[in-house]
């Protein structure tokens, strides 16, 4: 039996040398594998997976006019973009609790634009809900 201490040419070990557990039964090591390196093929992220909401592009079918990018219903409609994909983020990563504070927040600031846009006017405001696919607000 070898001894593992001693730093010789006799303790240094092939790949096909067989080494004796405590019990005292042989066990063969096996010879280490090669294996590919997956590489990343494109460098540069684009633009789309970077950004963490929707573009006025995405949201166009609720600007009032082409410039639009501030009205109520462009707010809620972003909002719900990135609504959607924190929520998504989270599926996978339940521990992230910067993450949920955010999904919070932007819960919330769309919750208070609904609540003015009902308000302001209620018919916009059940057309919205159905095309974004939100809950309504329960009537009394």
């Amino acid at each position: 039996m070898m001894s593992m201490t001693s730093k010789s040419a006799a303790a240094v070990r092939t790949p096909a040398m067989s080494k004796s557990s405590f019990n005292g039964a042989a066990v063969k090591i096996a010879a280490p594998v090669a294996r590919p390196v997956a590489r990343q093929t494109s460098l540069v992220l684009t633009a789309k997976d970077k950004r963490s909401s929707p573009t006025l592009e995405e949201v166009s079918s609720q600007q009032r006019h082409e410039k639009d990018s501030g009205s109520t219903e462009v707010q809620i409609a972003l909002l719900t973009g990135r609504i959607l994909k924190l929520t998504d983020h989270l599926k996978n990563h339940h521990k992230d609790h910067s993450t949920n504070r955010g999904l919070q927040k932007c819960l919330g600031q769309r919750r208070s634009l609904l609540e003015y846009m009902y308000k302001t006017d209620a018919e916009k405001y059940f057309a919205l809900t159905t095309e974004l696919n939100i809950r309504t607000k329960k009537l009394r």
